[in-house]
Order: C-alpha cells, then sequence, then structure tokens
C-alpha cells in the first residue's frame, strides 16, 4: 500500500487499517462483507472449537508452554536442575501438579512438580543428544499439563514415509528360508563323505610307515 505504518503510535493504527481495509473490498468495512467472515472474538464457543480441533496442543488453553529463565548449557547427557516459567498459567493453578513434555533432545528427568506462586516449576532437565545445547532466557523448550497427556497429531506425511521404508525391503521372489536351510543340509551331507576320505588316506599313510 506503500504507507508505513509506526505501530508506536497507537491512535494512528486504527485509521491506518481502517483503509487498509477499504482498499482491500474496494468498498466501506461493514460486518456483512468483512466482520462476519474475516472476525471472531478471542475467546469464544467457535474459536475454542477451532483451536482444539486443529490437533496442535500449543493452541489449547490448558497446555502451557515451558520457559526457561537463565541462560543454559547443557552438555550432552548431563542433567541441570533448573526453574522454568509457566507465564500462560491461571493464578487458580498455583499448588497443582503438572506433568511435562520436552522438545526435541530435551527431556525432563522428573514428569511433574506443582507450580509455585510466581508460576514457576523446579525441573530437572536432561540432554540426549550428542551436541551441547544453548538455551536462551524466554526459550519454549516443552509444554505442561494438568495431566500426562500430550496428543500430538500424527504426521500423514511421516506415515507415507514409513509405509514407502517398510514396502522398500527387497526379498528375492525365488528366495526362501526353508531352501537355504535344504542347501546347507546337502552341503554338510557332502562333506562328511570328504571328511571320512581324509581320514581313511592319514591311516594308510601312517602303515605305510609302519612297515
Amino acid at each position: 500500500f506503500d504507507r508505513h505504518i509506526d505501530l508506536s503510535k497507537s491512535q494512528t493504527v486504527p485509521k491506518m487499517i481502517y483503509q487498509i481495509l477499504e482498499s482491500l473490498l474496494s468498498t466501506t468495512p461493514s460486518y456483512n462483507n468483512f466482520f462476519s467472515l474475516c472476525s471472531h472474538p478471542a475467546i469464544s464457543p467457535y474459536t475454542n472449537h477451532l483451536l482444539y480441533k486443529s490437533g496442535i496442543l500449543e493452541l489449547r488453553e490448558d497446555y502451557h508452554c515451558v520457559t526457561v529463565l537463565s541462560r543454559i548449557s547443557i552438555k550432552p547427557a548431563s542433567l541441570e536442575l533448573v526453574s522454568v516459567l509457566l507465564e500462560s498459567a491461571p493464578k487458580t493453578a498455583i499448588g497443582r501438579e503438572f506433568f511435562v513434555f520436552g522438545y526435541g533432545n530435551i527431556k525432563f528427568g522428573w514428569n511433574k512438580a506443582k507450580l509455585a506462586p510466581n508460576l514457576h516449576l523446579v525441573l530437572t532437565i536432561q540432554n540426549v543428544g550428542k551436541q551441547m545445547i544453548m538455551l536462551e532466557p524466554g526459550e519454549s523448550i516443552g509444554l505442561a499439563h494438568w495431566q500426562d497427556s500430550f496428543p500430538y497429531p500424527h504426521s500423514l506425511f511421516m506415515g507415507r514415509v514409513e509405509e514407502r521404508s517398510a514396502g522398500s525391503v527387497f526379498t528375492p521372489s525365488h528366495f526362501s528360508y526353508t531352501q537355504l536351510g535344504t542347501h546347507l543340509h546337502q552341503s554338510s551331507q557332502m562333506s562328511t563323505p570328504l571328511h571320512q576320505s581324509s581320514q581313511m588316506s592319514t591311516h594308510l599313510h601312517q602303515s605305510s610307515k609302519m612297515r
């Protein structure tokens, strides 16, 4: 739109947004042509239903991001005792136990802890990877929930990859383990006369020496 919005001047933002909507809609924004189609209350049964059906746990109201309070470096296979923050947790949840789930190579040694009055959880963090992990203040390292349930949606793409991997194992159509057992049995039978013949020639050679 070739216009710059200075967000530091909040009094000018609504006017600029209104002008942008007029340009996009080619008319004056109204309930019928914009708000009823594109705008919904932040908290409503409709938006809550959309968030719940999305399968993205970070968007659900009862799941809270676990964020780091200070800079932490964790060596591979080492444990660190840390205090983390559940910023989105309500005050009514203070004193309640929360289960935690770590992202990536971060695993929690204690899978649950009680929420402190300052919305902190004291947990042990383990680095199960092969590289050192550097965590910065405010970085999200996992999720917390009042139940030990973190049902992330299964990736359809990964499912197809797993199916292709399982189907890519090559087994010759003319080969079977039964045939392999038969060949081994026949080979052992053939080796027995050769072994007996070798023993006989050794006995004859010793007899000739005695004579």
